[in-house]
């Protein structure tokens, strides 16, 4: 798989995660507004080649929604739908690949963090597209926020500003897709320091989700 260069956001040449963490969680968590000028700018081409090259699954995924009658198809394939066009929104991306970049940075960090089980769970509440990466890499593992957003970073190959970010949007998506006892024993399994990431809103209940 190609790796990513040293963006400064705690990647290494080799694209492996720096073990050592990074003292940022506390300020690189803003509140999520309604408003476009809070969003970030994101453009395709301002990544470098080999980060967009290393998620050959997320493009697949696209390509296989894109391809798909959704009006038609199975609730699984309306709600795989739902859930990217929802991140793409809430985060301003320019396009569903860059959303689905995020998810799978974003679920694939949780799922290491979780016990097997609960990350289980959690899959089973979600399109077998997106749960898949919560059960990629078994956990629990134990790191705290700073190294989760080091995580991130370097598999969506952006800076920890804009992962902080585009990981809040994707857990805000994420609890209004599954049941409320799913998401507690989910918040349950995590330290208080994570509360920064589940602190918005939430935009109501997405569309084929668990009520």
């Amino acid at each position: 798989m190609p790796s990513c260069v040293d963006h400064g956001d705690g990647s290494s040449e080799n694209g492996e995660i720096e073990q050592q963490s990074v003292p940022v969680a506390s300020r690189l968590i803003p509140d999520v507004g309604p408003r476009r000028a809070q969003g970030p700018t994101l453009h395709r081409d301002s990544r470098p080649e080999p980060c967009r090259a290393a998620f050959p699954l997320a493009r697949a995924v696209h390509q296989r929604v894109r391809a798909s009658a959704i009006h038609k198809g199975e609730e699984g394939e309306m709600k795989l739908q739902e859930f990217v066009d929802q991140v793409q929104d809430r985060a301003y991306f320019e396009s569903p690949e860059d959303a689905m970049k995020a998810i799978e940075a974003t679920l694939t960090t949780l799922g290491e963090r979780l016990s097997p089980g609960e990350a289980h769970s959690l899959a089973e509440q979600l399109p077998p597209e997106l749960g898949q990466y919560l059960e990629q890499s078994p956990g629990p593992q134990s790191f705290d926020l700073d190294d989760f957003l080091t995580r991130v970073s370097v598999r969506e190959g952006t800076d920890i500003t804009e992962a902080a970010i585009h990981a809040r949007v994707v857990l805000d998506v994420l609890r209004d897709s599954v049941s409320p006892a799913i998401m507690g024993r989910l918040r349950h399994q995590l330290t208080r320091q994570f509360d920064s990431l589940f602190t918005g809103p939430g935009r109501g209940h997405v569309p084929g989700g668990h009520r």
